[in-house]
């Protein structure tokens, strides 16, 4: 198949991928070619002005104040002490301290009830966007060409901050999923964005594979499965067998409760749901919120079918993560959850993992 009718099926897929993240979700989407972004930090500052702007106008006023003309440099310069010791999703949780006076949030969670109006309203302003084709070489470099082995092809940001990047083929151009990870595994994975974003989608309109961490030198190993199956069944239309990605994983409330509820570990490593995993949670949470809602009673069993090495310790804690959140009309619905584990080695890994 000629090169030019390859690169027309990638860009099909690429647009169609882009326009559902924005028509379903209102993704902002621009070009990297478009708009300055701080390639180091790995940080759209338009986007995070906007948001601490929009959210936190009277902190950061005072914060600008006080750091003088230079704030997005030292603000920058304190974002990379933060993340020595702890990942990307870990700071967004917890905020940027950038003194003992100031404080600035970096997102904002769904409000668990309906008593604070300002959570919400802070929540609502959340900026979701997209960067397509980031350029992880020099500025000069990037406006020179269309490079593929020197952009990605879609980048999310959330509030500014790079967060999850995204590689796509189309088997009707003769690339697939494999072809998506090797790009990746080619790549100077110590460039910022490699590590800094911490989730990493290789996929092509079948087939998907996720990574969290790239091994030094990176492989094909560090990339899992990411289906919803054996296969990617379609589901509708002429819509691509992966549209779960930019129909469900992408979503903003999927992405920022994966933050809350699923993300953790350490600098170095740390798991993404897969999708089984994170479908197990979302069954049981859901019927469970229906069913108090409708009877305002549990007594219930569910009977979860795990195979070995599936992951059925980070499915438990995962599931107790977001059940220990849960609220009915503004009530908490569990004041302790109890696990009970007959195996010791797995007592011993859901001990490990659990987030107190």
């Amino acid at each position: 198949m000629p090169k030019q009718q390859r690169k027309d099926w990638e860009l099909e897929f690429e647009n169609h991928f882009c326009h559902q993240l924005d028509v379903k979700w209102g993704y902002k989407i621009c070009r990297d070619s478009e708009i300055t972004v701080d390639k180091e930090n790995c940080i759209h500052w338009d986007r995070l002005e906007q948001f601490w702007n929009d959210t936190q106008k009277q902190t950061f006023t005072a914060v600008k104040a006080e750091l003088g003309h230079a704030w997005k440099k030292e603000l920058g310069k304190k974002i990379v002490e933060e993340l020595k010791s702890k990942p990307l999703f870990q700071l967004l949780r917890e905020g940027l301290k950038v003194n003992s006076q100031f404080h600035l949030d970096l997102l904002y969670f769904k409000p668990k009830t309906t008593h604070n109006k300002d959570q919400k309203e802070r929540y609502e302003k959340n900026d979701f966007s997209v960067i397509r084709q980031y350029h992880f070489t020099s500025a000069a470099n990037a406006r020179q060409s269309e490079d593929d082995r020197q952009s990605i092809d879609v980048v999310i940001c959330l509030n500014g901050f790079a967060i999850i990047t995204v590689e796509l083929k189309h088997t009707l151009a003769k690339q697939n999923v494999l072809d998506a990870v090797k790009q990746y595994t080619d790549r100077d994975t110590e460039r910022p964005i490699f590590y800094r974003a911490f989730v990493h989608i290789a996929a092509d309109d079948e087939k998907a594979k996720i990574a969290t961490t790239f091994s030094k030198p990176p492989t094909k190993d560090d990339f899992r499965e990411f289906n919803t199956g054996l296969l990617n069944e379609k589901i509708k239309g002429d819509d691509y067998a992966v549209q779960y990605l930019y129909n469900e994983i992408l979503a903003p409330d999927s992405v920022l409760n994966f933050i809350e509820r699923y993300l953790y570990g350490t600098t170095q490593n740390w798991i993404f749901p897969r999708y089984h995993q994170q479908r197990c949670v979302k069954k049981i949470y859901d019927d469970i919120a229906e069913h108090y809602s409708k009877k305002k009673s549990l007594n219930l069993r569910y009977l979860i079918q795990h195979s070995a090495g599936s992951g059925k310790s980070n499915t438990i804690v995962w599931l107790v993560q977001n059940l220990r959140n849960l609220h009915i009309k503004n009530q908490k619905l569990f004041d302790h959850i109890i696990i009970l584990t007959h195996r010791i080695n797995l007592y011993d890994q859901i001990s490990k993992d659990f987030i107190k």
